[in-house]
């Protein structure tokens, strides 16, 4: 992660191209892609979630290309790869900070019950991790989701 390696496509190690991946906020190992070479800067997003943040990355927005609150960023792509999935104004998601808030709030007004989630095949995981730790409990999950929480060392 934030590191550049280049993959050569010669052997003398003359002719390559640059790839770093990057933090693409989204489910636990999930990542984007800068490419830099002869045919200019390409970056790939796959599945992400934007958070500002994201053009802190000096990778993405060199330093010296940014101002002093932020507010105008020089991104050096000269391709975007972007996933539009949701690139929709009828879905307006909340950020991941609020969804847990909510998510606490509703666990909050139902402490007596029981409560099921539902988890897709990755990407709940930070939020079991907290309501555990905020509700001081356990999350029960079964074996193979357990040893993808082991894996990812979570």
């Amino acid at each position: 992660m934030d590191e550049e390696h280049w993959v050569f496509i010669d052997q003398e190690k003359k002719e390559g191209v640059s790839v770093v991946l990057m933090d693409a906020n989204h489910c636990p190992g999930a990542v984007m892609f800068l490419f830099k070479g002869k045919f200019g800067t390409v970056l790939h997003t796959g599945d992400f979630r934007f958070h500002e943040k994201m053009l802190e990355n000096p990778w993405l927005c060199p330093p010296e290309k940014r101002n002093k609150n932020m507010r105008a960023v020089t991104v050096d792509v000269d391709f975007l790869h972007l996933d539009n999935t949701f690139a929709n104004s009828n879905y307006d998601f909340p950020s991941k900070a609020d969804a847990y808030k909510t998510l606490t709030k509703i666990v909050k007004e139902h402490l007596t019950y029981r409560i099921f989630i539902f988890m897709y095949n990755l990407g709940k995981e930070e939020a079991f991790i907290g309501l555990a730790t905020d509700f001081k409990t356990r999350v029960v999950v079964d074996e193979d989701r357990y040893r993808k929480i082991k894996l990812l060392n979570l």
